[in-house]
């Protein structure tokens, strides 16, 4: 066992470890939040309709058809 020179520690210091954990979340959440930068948006599109008396089929057609 080897052992140490007097007044040196082997344990590391609590603020150090608290400081190595804020900065990994820090990272992470800065790369999270650049993910959502490159995100493609889908549905921006805007569907009108004008349908009165119209079975689901016909409107769900109209709605595939101007979605597309």
């Amino acid at each position: 066992m080897k052992k140490n020179a007097p007044g040196m520690t082997t344990h590391v210091p609590r603020l150090f470890i608290k400081c190595l954990l804020m900065m990994k979340f820090t990272i992470l959440l800065v790369f999270a939040f650049s993910l959502q930068s490159f995100a493609r948006g889908y549905g921006q599109e805007t569907i009108s309709l004008n349908l009165e008396k119209a079975t689901l089929k016909k409107v769900f057609k109209a709605i595939e058809q101007q979605g597309a």
